[in-house]
C-alpha cells in the first residue's frame, strides 16, 4: 500500500544517486560487481571521472552545484556533475613534487578556467556598478524634468505680465509678476521635496566586488541581513579569485 499503517512513520526518500555514491566511497567503486570479476584497482587522482580542478585544489563546478546562473559561466556543466571529488586524491596529489604537477598540467588548466569565468564576473561587477551610478544620474535628470515643467507656467505669467505693461495696466502686470513669484517659490519647495524622496534610496545600494550582486551600502560581513556574505555565490566567488592568486604566486600563469 502506498501509505503507511497508522503509527507508522515512513522513511523519509533519499535520492538513490547520491546514496550510491555514498556507498561507492565507502565501499568501493567494485561494491556490487561479482567476486571472481573484481579487479582490486583502486582509484587515482588520474581517472577520468575525477575532477581535476578539485583535486588541484578548486573546482567551480563544485563550488557552483546547482547555482544556475553561475554554472552558466561554465563549460561542460553536465560533463562535471558526476564527477568524483575525494579528499584523499587531492592529498595525494598534493603530497607530489612540484616538478610532477608541473608535469601533469592540471594547475594550468585550473588556473586557465578560473581566469576566464573571473573575467566574465569582473564584466558582471562593472555592469553593476554602472547601474548603482545610473540611478544618481537620473536623480538630477528627473529633477531637471520636474523643474522645467513648473518653469513653463512661470514663463506663461512672466508673458501675461509684459503683455498687461504694453496695454498699460498695472495692476494686471503685477498681479502676473506676483503670480509668478509664487510659482517660482512653490517650484522650490516642490523640487527639494522631490529630490528628497528619490535621494532615500540614493546612496543605498553598493556592488560586490567579488560577485557582481547589488548589495546594500551598510553590508558587512559582520552586518548581513541579506546573507550575501554567507552565501553560496559569494563564498565560491572568492575561493576562486584566492585560488588565482595563489597560482599566480608559484608562477602558474
Amino acid at each position: 500500500s502506498p501509505h503507511a499503517p497508522p503509527g507508522v512513520m515512513r522513511a523519509p526518500k533519499r535520492d538513490d544517486n547520491s546514496f550510491a555514491a555514498m556507498l561507492d566511497e565507502m565501499m568501493g567503486e567494485e561494491r556490487n560487481v561479482d567476486l571472481d570479476k573484481v579487479t582490486g584497482k583502486k582509484r587515482h587522482f588520474t581517472d577520468d571521472n575525477v575532477d581535476k580542478h578539485y583535486v588541484v585544489g578548486c573546482s567551480p563546478y563544485q563550488l557552483f552545484r546547482h547555482q544556475a546562473k553561475n554554472e552558466g559561466y561554465l563549460p561542460d556543466v553536465a560533463l562535471y556533475r558526476d564527477m568524483i571529488c575525494d579528499d584523499a586524491l587531492r592529498e595525494e596529489y598534493r603530497a607530489l613534487p612540484q616538478e610532477e604537477k608541473d608535469r601533469l598540467g592540471y594547475e594550468y588548466d585550473a588556473y586557465v578556467l578560473l581566469t576566464g569565468i573571473v573575467e566574465k564576473c569582473d564584466a558582471r561587477v562593472r555592469k553593476a556598478r554602472e547601474q548603482v551610478s545610473g540611478y544618481s544620474r537620473s536623480i538630477a535628470d528627473r529633477v531637471n524634468e520636474r523643474r522645467a515643467g513648473w518653469q513653463s507656467r512661470i514663463d506663461a505669467k512672466m508673458r501675461a505680465s509684459e503683455t498687461a505693461g504694453e496695454a498699460g495696466d498695472v495692476d494686471a502686470c503685477e498681479a502676473h509678476v506676483a503670480a509668478a513669484q509664487k510659482l517660482r517659490d512653490a517650484m522650490e519647495a516642490d523640487c527639494a521635496s522631490f529630490k528628497r524622496e528619490l535621494s532615500r534610496f540614493d546612496g543605498s545600494q553598493a556592488v560586490c566586488e567579488v560577485t557582481g550582486a547589488i548589495i546594500a551600502s551598510d553590508a558587512t560581513e559582520q552586518n548581513d541581513r541579506a546573507n550575501h556574505f554567507a552565501g553560496k555565490a559569494y563564498v565560491g566567488w572568492k575561493r576562486i579569485r584566492e585560488f588565482v592568486k595563489e597560482l599566480e604566486r608559484k608562477g602558474v600563469r
